[in-house]
């Protein structure tokens, strides 16, 4: 991050306009892994829905030890291990470590504190946009509102209420910091926002199959390996 921002102000001169540039390129470089994160998903959702059947069945007429085991089972001989539903999650929860990392490097720069841009007097600072409120926390929680209405028209309900919790979750933990960390994830949000409106418009699927195709074949070619197999569902299970 430090990287890019000290780029793109010789070219700009321009902390603010940095710091936009800056999350648009964060977003562009792991763009791949929210496909894969989709692909991921999906695939999960399918596996799963194969188990149903058979655990209503085992939850409905077992208890105890005995109930375990036949889960064990189960999951052994469709090759399927609970910790697997993570990845069903896993696009919401690469949003994290990108945030720490955004609040980290920009809330402690000191090369922000004075420097305005626009309506914003000061980066260092919550920004006052009108009448000395700060308005651009509620800015940012719009737009990934409107975002999260695009990505979520196929999703459930449960996956939906993840996505507005997420939003107001962020509004609270962002509304009283720097206005350069508020810049850079309001953009984030657009970012997003411009995403999934570009994805219900044109036709991605294509792009999206050669780009996780790519980044599972590194994994497909550890599967292939039976003492790897062995150590996961033996030793895992």
């Amino acid at each position: 991050m430090e990287q890019i921002l000290s780029r793109t102000f010789l070219i700009t001169d321009s902390y603010g306009i940095s710091i936009l540039l800056l999350s648009i390129a964060i977003n562009i470089l792991i763009l791949p892994l929210y496909y894969l994160a989709e692909h991921l998903k999906a695939q999960h959702e399918v596996h799963f829905a194969r188990l149903k059947p058979s655990l209503r069945i085992i939850k409905r007429n077992f208890r105890g030890q005995e109930k375990h085991h036949y889960l064990q089972t189960l999951y052994r001989i469709h090759k399927y291990h609970p910790l697997s539903s993570v990845q069903s999650s896993f696009g919401l929860l690469l949003h994290i470590p990108f945030l720490f990392a955004a609040f980290h490097f920009l809330s402690n720069d000191s090369g922000f504190k004075g420097v305005g841009f626009g309506s914003i007097g000061d980066l260092s600072n919550p920004a006052q946009l009108l009448l000395g409120q700060n308005l651009l926390p509620i800015l940012m929680t719009l737009i990934n509102l409107f975002s999260a209405y695009y990505y979520a028209k196929r999703m459930s309900r449960s996956d939906k209420y993840q996505l507005w919790g997420l939003s107001a979750i962020f509004l609270i933990l962002l509304y009283f910091e720097n206005a350069a960390l508020l810049l850079y994830w309001t953009m984030n949000n657009a970012f997003s926002l411009f995403k999934n409106w570009t994805e219900t418009r044109f036709d991605m699927a294509k792009l999206k199959r050669v780009i996780v195709r790519y980044l599972l074949l590194p994994f497909h070619i550890t599967q292939q390996s039976q003492a790897i197999q062995w150590l996961f569902y033996a030793v895992l299970l």
